[in-house]
């Protein structure tokens, strides 16, 4: 073998281990995106399927880039400093400060908690929230992920994807029951998304959890395709029946004043 096929041969090698090192760091720090923000070794290693040893070594690396935080007295790991600048910085950006604004006036003129989320996977992950001033509301912090199909800003995000309601409802695979009233029925959710699409909003009755009742409207990029979502959500005593056509259409209209910079979705 001559030595120009071995150094490939090395390079390659690098390349590899460098890949899988970059993936196993990501599926650590996704796992901090669940409460509680605090994880234990052992805790971080199962979720993830690494050994104790790799999990600990990259840690290590993570918490020493300023992106994890190590408490030494509870030998506990949580996000670091780094990690909560980058969030910030992406959060505080001149494509989503126009999205608070109305996010803020959505949730003053229903008066509910008014999210805005992106497609990750089978996901949803809420990047910005306006929570309700009401004493009874949904509490779903920043960085929370929902299953796509039990969420109402998943549910439009798939209404108006790229491919159509069936196409996108046979990608997910087996629908998981969240509740009672979850869609776990393919031909179901495809007629929901279709009803959706129709309408120009999505609703979710209880699907997620008993007791709650979420609208979302989904946000197009210029190409006509929905990347991420903006919705409400609160108890089906407030949000009634009767209140689901007024305020879909006001979150359509919401979400339809938002422009977000695709590069923006390229980073989740």
């Amino acid at each position: 073998m001559t030595a120009m096929a071995i150094d490939e041969r090395e390079a390659t090698g690098e390349r590899r281990n460098l890949v899988q090192s970059v993936s196993r760091a990501s599926a650590l720090l996704r796992c901090f995106s669940e409460q509680p923000p605090e994880r234990s070794l052992t805790e971080l290693a199962r979720k993830t399927g690494l050994t104790a040893s790799t999990a600990h070594r990259i840690l290590r690396t993570l918490v020493d880039a300023g992106l994890l935080a190590h408490n030494a007295a509870t030998e506990r790991y949580s996000p670091g400093p780094a990690l909560v600048e980058l969030a910030g910085a992406v959060l505080t950006s001149p494509e989503f400060m126009g999205a608070t604004e109305i996010l803020e006036a959505l949730a003053v003129r229903t008066g509910e908690t008014a999210s805005l989320g992106i497609r990750e996977g089978n996901e949803v992950v809420i990047l910005l929230q306006a929570e309700s001033t009401s004493w009874l509301r949904l509490n779903r912090p920043v960085g929370s992920r929902v299953p796509i199909h039990g969420s109402a800003m998943g549910k439009a995000i798939l209404a108006f994807g790229p491919e159509t309601p069936r196409q996108s409802v046979k990608q997910l695979g087996k629908l998981r029951e969240l509740t009672r009233n979850t869609v776990t029925t393919p031909t179901k959710l495809v007629a929901d998304l279709e009803e959706a699409r129709e309408r120009g909003y999505a609703v979710v009755d209880e699907e997620q959890h008993l007791g709650l009742r979420s609208i979302a409207a989904p946000i197009l990029w210029p190409d006509g395709v929905a990347r991420a979502a903006l919705g409400i959500a609160g108890p089906t005593s407030r949000i009634t029946l009767e209140r689901v056509d007024e305020i879909g259409r006001t979150v359509a209209a919401a979400a339809g004043a938002i422009q977000l910079n695709p590069s923006i979705a390229d980073q989740f």
